[in-house]
């Protein structure tokens, strides 16, 4: 086991790290294909430069919608483990 490891083990044990399931989703509107080329590739980009890894939900579209809206209902059920410090590095996005 390595060292980050036994330290992030340690940390939840005692409480000061949470461990949780984490999906973060997006929508983007834009007024033709084109812009929203464009600021796809902005998200993209800016999600490489935190090496953040980003999926394209093409295919599932309206799921990926439904995830987005205030519901409170992941239809898209794509989701990593991470923990709290993981996880503040999200925002603000």
């Amino acid at each position: 086991m390595r060292i980050a490891d036994k330290e992030l083990r340690d940390e939840i044990q005692v409480g000061s790290e949470r461990f949780f399931r984490y999906g973060l989703y997006i929508t983007m509107y834009a007024d033709s294909l084109d812009e929203l080329n464009f600021i796809q590739h902005k998200i993209e980009t800016i999600f490489g430069q935190q090496l953040v890894f980003s999926k394209v939900a093409s295919s599932q579209q309206e799921q990926g919608l439904n995830s987005t809206v205030p519901t409170m209902t992941d239809q898209l059920q794509i989701r990593r483990n991470m923990n709290t410090g993981a996880i503040s590095t999200s925002f603000p996005f």
